[in-house]
């Protein structure tokens, strides 16, 4: 009997040992492992190449001295890897997992998970991360093959090299991603994106409010991605290569998006999107634009480089600066070609009609500018005047060339011109066609018009001069506020509907902005 019980016992110890999981629940979606603590969450490292296997966050969670503890010397260990992946099902259940940092700057596959298939993440947020990896990095998961990410929140900062994302560094086939906010600072080299480095699926009704730094493919939202919906971005964006832009560095279709932003680039730079590629009607419809936009070649309000496709319905209201081929809404087309046959080549010509630039300039200081397009091969770019599809221009736009002011008269390049009284107009964009039923809102004859998911835009009250300072105005949503003048910001709430920063003097050449923070995403 004493053997007997002495056995018993060791068998005892040895299933607590090797359990899988030390809390609640079976691991079904009626009944998934409920997550307390940071063990519990470590522990799904146990469950890796399992499908199905449901956990649920059921408190918030700090890492903060369970890392010290267990990994004090490059923080967390990453969950899972590319042989080894997790493919289950996280439910945050809106708790927060808090002091996740990483500095594992010669590994790539770097965050809260590494590398994830077929893996679900809903309803969590990951606040003030600080990660460093090399490529493939994200708060949730360096890479992801399939699955989904929704209803998400992250922040913090994050470095690395190539493929860096506020979320996940890059998806692939056919990944989720929607409903998800970021208020992050990445820096990293290629396909660096607030919330994707790089993405080969489609975006929708996700938000960042970050600074983000790279090269080449460099994005507000994301590096490069098939296509976005609903989308905005308020921020800062920095690539010293190719292909920037505010919402993404390259992208096919971009609808219903938007981006309040100072973007600055070298080649192919866009206040939305700096380049694109398509073989047929990809659109860049109903978006718009508030902000700078500064690069060498192929500079636009929108699109640097439109290569095939359709932009329609957009607006931008900012100043855009380049060297070459620098435009208010693109600055440079391109026609795209496909083989069907050994012999046979198929055309996609890009279009631009529909849309309207309110700028204050627009300059090249080498060659091919214009108040819609900087410079345009075998492209269409609508310009009769009085038809639905012609594009407007705001007419005292100062457009300079080599530094010299340019005599513009309305054509294709240059749009119609329109005064300010007309471009705040509801008439002015519903004779172009523009949906104010579901997609777009307008103060009308107080203010350009916005995208319905957008915060109403403040105005400016007290004269703007050399020398004042105070800056007031009125928001129709009262809130919050924020002024920026050359670059620096500041925040006020309002008083009732009406705002006041207090600035110092005012100079001549002063670019002064102001707009709502918040965001109805």
């Amino acid at each position: 009997m004493k053997r007997l019980l002495i056995t018993a016992a060791l068998f005892l110890c040895s299933l607590i040992t090797f359990a899988q999981f030390s809390g609640s629940g079976s691991g079904t979606e009626n009944d998934p492992y409920l997550i307390f603590n940071p063990v519990q969450l470590n522990q799904l490292r146990n469950f890796l190449g399992q499908s199905n296997v449901y956990f649920k966050l059921m408190t918030d969670i700090d890492l903060t001295e369970y890392i010290e503890d267990e990994y004090p010397s490059q923080g967390w260990l990453p969950i899972g890897n590319t042989t080894s992946f997790f493919q289950g099902v996280l439910d945050g259940n809106n708790h927060f997992i808090s002091g996740l940092w990483i500095n594992r700057g010669n590994s790539d596959y770097v965050g809260l998970f590494g590398y994830t298939k077929n893996a679900k993440f809903k309803n969590l947020s990951i606040i003030d991360v600080n990660i460093t990896g090399q490529n493939y990095v994200g708060s949730f998961s360096g890479q992801a093959y399939n699955g989904s990410f929704s209803n998400c929140f992250f922040s913090g900062k994050i470095k690395g090299n190539s493929y860096i994302g506020g979320c996940v560094g890059n998806t692939l086939n056919s990944c989720s991603i929607s409903n998800l906010r970021a208020t992050i600072e990445i820096e990293g080299d290629d396909y660096i994106g607030g919330i994707i480095g790089d993405c080969y699926s489609a975006i929708s009704y996700c938000y960042a409010n970050s600074t983000i730094i790279g090269n080449s493919y460099v994005g507000g939202i994301v590096g490069s991605c098939s296509s976005m919906y609903n989308c905005s971005f308020e921020g800062k964006v920095f690539g010293n290569g190719d292909n920037v832009g505010g919402l993404c560095g390259f992208s096919k279709k971009v609808n219903t998006s938007n981006a309040v932003a100072s973007i600055v680039g070298n080649k192919s730079v866009g206040g939305l999107v700096g380049a694109t590629e398509s073989y047929g009607n990809e659109l860049f419809n109903n978006c718009c634009f508030s902000g700078v936009v500064k690069g060498s070649e192929n500079v636009g309000g929108v699109v640097g480089l439109l290569s095939g496709g359709q932009l329609i319905h957009c607006f931008v209201e900012g100043n855009v600066k380049g060297q070459s081929n620098v435009g208010g809404l693109c600055g440079k087309t391109n026609a795209t070609s496909i083989r069907r046959t050994a012999t046979y080549w198929e055309t996609f010509a890009p279009s631009i009609k529909s849309s309207v630039v309110q700028a204050s300039y627009i300059n090249a200081t080498k060659e091919n500018v214009g108040r819609i397009c900087g410079s345009f091969w075998q492209a269409t770019i609508f310009g009769v005047m009085g038809t639905s599809e012609e594009n407007k221009s705001f007419n005292k736009t100062i457009v300079a060339k080599q530094g010299i002011v340019q005599d513009i008269v309305d054509d294709s390049q240059n749009g119609t011109g329109a005064g300010k009284t007309s471009l705040k107009m509801k008439s002015t964009y519903e004779a172009l066609g523009w949906d104010f039923n579901e997609v777009w809102t307008i103060r009308d004859t107080e203010s350009n018009p916005y995208l319905q998911h957008q915060t109403a835009q403040p105005t400016i009250t007290s004269n703007v001069t050399s020398g004042a300072t105070t800056i007031s105005g009125t928001h129709k949503d009262g809130g919050l506020v924020k002024l920026e003048i050359d670059g620096t910001t500041q925040e006020v709430y309002c008083s009732g509907n009406a705002f006041t920063f207090v600035v110092s003097p005012l100079q001549a050449g002063h670019e002064v902005r102001v707009r709502a923070k918040e965001n109805k995403i």
